[in-house]
């Protein structure tokens, strides 16, 4: 090729330009190039961080299953064991309501045993007084015998000072008899009322004993039950905890795996594509909505075992009330049994006294008479006092 002139110059030109479109059609198939290698990578990156997850999946997967089935052994074994404590809480309270129930009918027998002797003591008493009263009419009988014979001797004038003075010493030793007689029977009475307070006493303490042993025997026994709950209670806790923690490091595992597996590959986010993007988005959401809805379940779960827990102890606590006011009414129940056949003793005693008060009162009359009788007394005038009476 002959270049005209200026030859050499437009030569260059020429050669300039293919230069530059050599040049940039190199530029352009580096960077397609370029481009295709980072393609591929990027398809690579996203296929090897699929893979990852698939396998990080099926990992966690294999970890869930295996959490749940320890889980629910967990759960298995708590509801066993609460069945059993339960079982065990509801026969020693049925045990319990048995030993008292029949503590109930054994004090029941004693009292009404104790009642019986008490009214067989109070009959075979009331019938002395009754053989003891008839010997009293029998004496008074006689002192009305002699009273009459007295009188006999006064009203037919002839009364010697000797008969006087005799029958004033019959009449004092028949006061001093009835009076010793009245003593005598006052003593045997009372030492008989204080023998029967004394059993009464004896055994209503007996019986209030066994009430407070039975009494305490259950506030231990409710005692124990109570600190078996809260031992259970304390583990049941503890392994909440544990739980919690557990699925909190699975969380923070599952997070952290996931960040390292991004960053291991250098992957970019601006290099990565809207589905990988949003894959990514898609597994964390799961992550934290599977964290949330694990804290959820075993909130609820801490929940029903803690109202499970309320209920046995208020059942225990309410039993325990109920024991006391049992315990509080049978005591006194007994102490009002015990003042009531006090009272009837009292009265017993009293009417006693006042009968033997009655039977002496004629003897004591006929002593006063005699002795208020001197010496220069006419006998018409004990005629007189003795009409009075």
């Amino acid at each position: 090729m002959v270049w005209p002139f200026n030859g050499d110059k437009a030569k260059r030109e020429h050669e300039a330009r293919e230069n530059e479109a050599r040049r940039a059609h190199e530029a352009a198939q580096r960077t397609a190039k370029r481009e295709a290698e980072l393609e591929a990578l990027r398809l690579q990156n996203e296929a090897t961080l699929k893979e990852a997850q698939r396998q990080r999946q099926h990992e966690l997967q294999k970890l869930e299953n295996e959490r749940r089935e320890k889980e629910a052994q967990r759960v298995r074994e708590a509801a066993i064991e609460q069945r059993r404590q339960e079982e065990a809480i509801a026969e020693r309270k049925a045990k319990r309501e048995a030993e008292l129930e029949a503590l109930r009918l054994q004090i029941a027998a004693n009292e009404k045993k104790a009642q019986l002797q008490y009214e067989s003591e109070a009959k075979r008493l009331e019938n002395e007084r009754l053989m003891k009263q008839a010997e009293q009419e029998h004496q008074k009988r006689l002192t009305e015998i002699e009273k009459e014979k007295l009188n006999g001797i006064i009203a037919a004038g002839t009364a010697t000072r000797e008969q006087i003075m005799k029958q004033e010493e019959l009449a004092r030793a028949a006061e001093e008899n009835a009076m010793k007689e009245a003593e005598r029977i006052n003593k045997e009475h009372r030492q008989d009322m204080e023998a029967i307070d004394g059993k009464l006493a004896q055994e209503n303490k007996e019986s209030q004993q066994r009430l407070e042993t039975k009494l305490q025997e259950m506030k231990e026994e409710a005692k124990i039950d109570k600190e078996l709950m809260e031992k259970n209670r304390q583990e049941q806790i503890r392994q909440h905890q544990e739980i919690e923690e557990q699925i909190r490091k699975r969380y923070d595992s599952e997070m952290k795996s996931l960040n390292e597996s991004m960053e291991n590959r250098k992957i970019k986010r601006e290099e990565m594509s809207v589905e990988l993007k949003e894959e990514i988005a898609k597994e964390k959401k799961s992550i934290e909505e599977r964290y949330e809805k694990e804290l959820d379940a075993l909130e609820t779960q801490k929940e029903r075992e803690a109202e499970s827990y309320n209920g046995v102890m208020l059942q225990l606590n309410t039993e325990s009330k109920q024991l006391e006011t049992n315990h509080e009414e049978k005591m006194k129940e007994l102490k009002g049994d015990l003042k009531e056949a006090k009272q009837e003793r009292n009265q017993l005693l009293d009417d006693r006294f006042m009968m033997i008060k009655h039977q002496t009162g004629t003897i004591t009359e006929i002593s006063s008479l005699v002795g208020q009788r001197g010496k220069n007394t006419n006998f018409n005038d004990i005629v007189i006092i003795f009409k009075a009476l």
